[in-house]
């Protein structure tokens, strides 16, 4: 296979991890700036505990993140 193909192919990853970053894949509205920090740390499966004190909110705000984030992808929890 050609150098071009291998390079495309880790463009493509990047390209896909920035348009789901965004919402802009698989959500039904895009998020909002938090809603995209929250997804960005939900993907490193860091707790609601830890999200609030990253966000320096209270832990009620960073659920209410996270949930609008779930909700916008149609997913019931976290494990999906």
């Amino acid at each position: 296979m050609s150098a071009a193909f291998y390079a495309l192919r880790g463009l493509t990853w990047f390209h896909r991890r920035v348009l789901l970053a965004h919402g802009l894949l698989v959500a039904r509205s895009p998020l909002s700036p938090m809603e995209r920090r929250a997804l960005a740390l939900l993907l490193t499966d860091r707790p609601e505990k830890l999200i609030a004190a990253d966000f320096g909110v209270s832990l009620a705000t960073a659920h209410i993140y996270v949930r609008d984030v779930l909700r916008k992808f149609g997913v019931s929890g976290r494990n999906a």
